[in-house]
């Protein structure tokens, strides 16, 4: 399995890849970790992190799963929300193929 259908196949299962740097991967793998991690809606923890497992496992435990079912408008056009938190360092992260523009 190349890397690309790995990718597919987590963002088509909806599952969301945290990844952790260990040792010494070249740019491209290290690339491929982030890239991963951020378009499955996931993260990635640089070996540079201090506290780096405690700090992936933390990002795990924190998930909240928000699902959306509008009802579609008349006019069949995307529509804008916005999601509010009075909790602060909140990050907001999505699979790819979904904006959070």
């Amino acid at each position: 399995m190349d890397f690309l259908k790995a990718e597919e196949a987590a963002e088509a299962e909806g599952v969301s890849i945290f990844s952790f740097e260990t040792g010494f991967p070249d740019r491209i793998q290290k690339y491929i970790l982030k890239r991963f991690s951020q378009d499955t809606g996931g993260e990635f923890i640089s070996k540079k992190s201090p506290d780096g497992v405690k700090t992936l496992l933390a990002a795990i435990d924190r998930q909240w799963t928000v699902s959306l079912a509008p009802i579609q408008k008349p006019d069949r056009k995307l529509h804008s929300f916005a999601v509010k938190t009075s909790q602060k360092g909140v990050r907001i992260s999505a699979p790819s193929q979904i904006s959070l523009e």
